[in-house]
């Protein structure tokens, strides 16, 4: 007579420390930071439409009293001009679910004019301006096939 042993497992529990495990292996494993920063690098390198006559005298009129970015262009529309809006960006885990959330936090000053004066008056939330870019038809955030697969690359090699 063989002896069998038999262990019933619930596999909604399993599941659920499986998740969690791996959640915490992705935190600590520097993989959220790596795919924000991916993301951003993806933001620089798009080409978004074409900026408006006004907007590029804008942008030279800004640069000449504010700080700018190394990859600021004048003519080009990189979301770069301080590049701050960018360097908000983070990724998290949702909850449970390992899904990646991608989103700017924070706020951006104003920028200073030839006055000394700052416009706008009071800093605007990140989210207003990618919520301002949407309305515009640019969705920096817009994640395509190639960016999704390259962040599953990122995940592998870090983990």
């Amino acid at each position: 007579m063989v002896l069998k042993a038999t262990v019933k497992i619930d596999s909604k529990v399993a599941a659920d420390k499986i998740r969690k495990s791996l959640k915490q292996r992705i935190i600590d494993s520097g993989v959220l930071e790596a795919i924000a920063n991916h993301v951003i690098k993806q933001i620089r390198a798009k080409n978004f439409t074409a900026l408006k006559d006004t907007t590029i005298e804008w942008r030279r009129r800004i640069a000449s009293t504010n700080p700018t970015h190394p990859k600021y262009s004048a003519q080009k529309s990189n979301l770069t001009l301080t590049g701050e809006f960018l360097d908000s960006i983070v990724s998290e885990i949702i909850k449970k679910d390992l899904l990646v959330k991608i989103y700017p936090t924070g706020e951006h000053p104003g920028y200073f004019t030839k006055k000394g004066s700052v416009t706008p008056k009071k800093a605007v939330s990140n989210q207003e301006i990618l919520e301002r870019q949407l309305s515009l038809g640019r969705n920096p955030l817009k994640i395509t096939g190639t960016v999704r697969r390259e962040i599953i690359e990122i995940i592998k090699k870090k983990l």
